[in-house]
């Protein structure tokens, strides 16, 4: 079993509205959203997206979007969420992120989903112009697909960090501290934080 003590450095959550069915969030090719939903968290906050049924060759641009503005040039960010599929039958979904105006795609991941929640991220940069991005999430097949998802986040760096809520409005999250209060009664050897960068041993033998 793992072990130790993770401390995670200030992060904000750049999609200000969780709430898929708001202004914020746009719904194109007949898809819709209901709330209510169980989420990870154990509330009732999680969103169902329903695809329709539809056998036309654009099916698959059926989806959810949200723009994101403000943002800096030629930066990396990573956009994260949870999903997962409201039926036994493991499934495909499609994040594509735009630059502004849609007319650049810099990234298109497809996730297969199942009835577990899971967490999928992307990770993206901005190009020259930085500004605003469109993040589409998408279904790929012609069926009707039907998911729920949790927890939006988009934030600078390579990596997601844990949740960050938001309701209206950008949130920032502040570093976590350590703080240890040396007990001189104890007799155990002494304790400590070492956090260290990862390194790589280029030496084949080293005995």
């Amino acid at each position: 079993t793992p072990t130790g003590l993770y401390l995670e450095p200030a992060a904000t959550n750049l999609i200000a509205s969780q709430s898929s069915e708001s202004s914020s969030w746009n719904q194109y090719f007949n898809s819709s959203v209901s709330t209510g939903f169980l989420d990870p968290a154990g509330t009732n906050t999680a969103r169902k997206w329903t695809y329709p049924d539809n056998t036309v060759t654009n099916h698959q641009l059926s989806q959810i979007n949200y723009a994101v503005s403000g943002l800096a040039a030629n930066t990396t960010y990573t956009y994260s969420f949870y999903v997962r599929s409201d039926d036994t039958n493991p499934t495909n979904i499609r994040t594509a992120i735009y630059n502004t105006g849609a007319s650049t795609l810099h990234l298109n991941k497809v996730f297969t989903v199942t009835s577990n929640w899971q967490r999928v991220q992307s990770t993206v940069t901005t190009d020259s112009t930085g500004g605003l991005i469109l993040i589409h999430i998408r279904t790929t097949t012609t069926k009707q697909d039907t998911y729920e998802a949790f927890g939006h986040q988009l934030e600078l760096g390579y990596h997601a960090s844990s949740y960050i809520p938001t309701s209206g409005s950008t949130v920032t999250r502040a570093a976590d501290v350590y703080t240890s209060t040396a007990n001189l009664t104890e007799t155990f050897e002494p304790r400590g934080l070492l956090i260290e960068e990862a390194r790589t041993n280029l030496v084949y033998y080293s005995e």
